[in-house]
C-alpha cells in the first residue's frame, strides 16, 4: 500500500529539482533529499504522480522550450563570427571565445543530463530524439561522479 502524497506538491518538487540539486530543492521545500528520491521512484509506479509531473513541467518548459533553439543557434553564430574576426594574439579575446565554447558545451551536458534523468521531453517535441544521448549522459554522469568522489 502506497503512503498518501500530495501528487500536485511532489510534482512541482520534481520538476524544480530538474533545475537544481536535490540538496538545495530539499531545503527549499523543507523535506529531505531521500523524499525526493522516493517521489523519483514512485513517480514509475504512479500514474497520477506522472501525469502531474509531465504536466507541470511542460508548464514550466513551455516559457523558454520554443525559445532554447535558436537562442542556442544565435549564440553559436555570434561565438563564430567573434572568434573569426578576433585578434588571435590578444589573450582576453581567446579566452572569451574559449570561455564562451565551455559555456555552449556544459549547456548541452546539462540536457543531456536533464534528458537521462527526466526523459527526452526536448527531442520528443522535436522530433528529434535519437536514444544514445541517455547513454552518452550516463556516461558523463557517471564520469562527473568518479571525478568528484
Amino acid at each position: 500500500m502506497m503512503i498518501k502524497v500530495d501528487i500536485d506538491r511532489a510534482a512541482e518538487i520534481l520538476v524544480q529539482s530538474i533545475y537544481q540539486s536535490d540538496k538545495q530543492t530539499a531545503r527549499e521545500w523543507g523535506i529531505s533529499t531521500k523524499t525526493i528520491q522516493n517521489y523519483r521512484k514512485r513517480m514509475s509506479e504512479d500514474d497520477s504522480l506522472s501525469i502531474a509531473f509531465q504536466r507541470k513541467r511542460e508548464l514550466v518548459e513551455s516559457s523558454w522550450v520554443d525559445k532554447i533553439g535558436g537562442a542556442l543557434l544565435k549564440t553559436i553564430n555570434f561565438i563564430e563570427r567573434a572568434s573569426e574576426e578576433m585578434d588571435t594574439s590578444d589573450p582576453e579575446a581567446l579566452h572569451a571565445v574559449t570561455g564562451s565554447f565551455k559555456i555552449l558545451a556544459q549547456t548541452d551536458i546539462a540536457r543531456m543530463m536533464i534528458n537521462a534523468r527526466y526523459g527526452n521531453i526536448l527531442e520528443n517535441r522535436e522530433g528529434t530524439g535519437n536514444g544514445n544521448e541517455i547513454h552518452a549522459a550516463s556516461k558523463v554522469i557517471d564520469a562527473q561522479v568518479s571525478k568528484d568522489s
